[in-house]
């Protein structure tokens, strides 16, 4: 949700304390929007699994390059891009996809746990993990619903989204 800036004064007892100066208490109106926590890496929801993904909910892999994302123990050696790595950079890998890839549905109704606050964390950190992945993704609360994209505005919706659920929870 919002959080606002707590009212703050100045002070200074500059030369080791002979002087002392102060100004009255500032008032600041602004406040900020502060985003869930993002959860510990999870499974993706296995149901409704969308056309073209397979069971571990990562989209098939294609051959039109779709761009450069961080290096992971994980990735396969043929992936990596091995020209940045000799210049001494950051390691990257190659991403693959098809044109035609698959939506995936981040839903309320497939996290699990107690509290809110967790439920709100493993969708955070799905949304984090789809918009990382180059995943087209839509997200579903009670009361609201976010179609399916991807890019930096969309990410920050979602995330909106679920910063300010409360005022969405029936």
């Amino acid at each position: 949700g919002y959080l606002s800036c707590p009212d703050f004064s100045v002070s200074s007892a500059y030369p080791f304390g002979l002087l002392y100066t102060w100004a009255k208490p500032i008032r600041a109106r602004s406040r900020c929007l502060v985003y869930p926590s993002p959860g510990p890496r999870l499974p993706w929801p296995r149901e409704p699994l969308a056309e073209g993904w397979h069971r571990s909910g990562r989209s098939s892999e294609g051959d039109d390059f779709t761009g450069l994302r961080e290096y992971q123990l994980t990735d396969p050696p043929r992936h990596v891009h091995w020209k940045a790595a000799a210049r001494g950079g950051t390691r990257l890998t190659k991403r693959f996809g098809d044109s035609a890839s698959g939506v995936i549905w981040l839903d309320w109704s497939s996290t699990q746990g107690p509290r809110v606050e967790e439920r709100l964390s493993t969708l955070c950190r799905w949304i984090l993990d789809a918009e990382g992945d180059g995943i087209r993704y839509g997200l579903r609360l009670p009361g609201l619903e976010v179609q399916p994209n991807l890019g930096a505005g969309h990410l920050h919706r979602c995330l909106r989204a679920l910063a300010l659920f409360e005022a969405y929870d029936a």
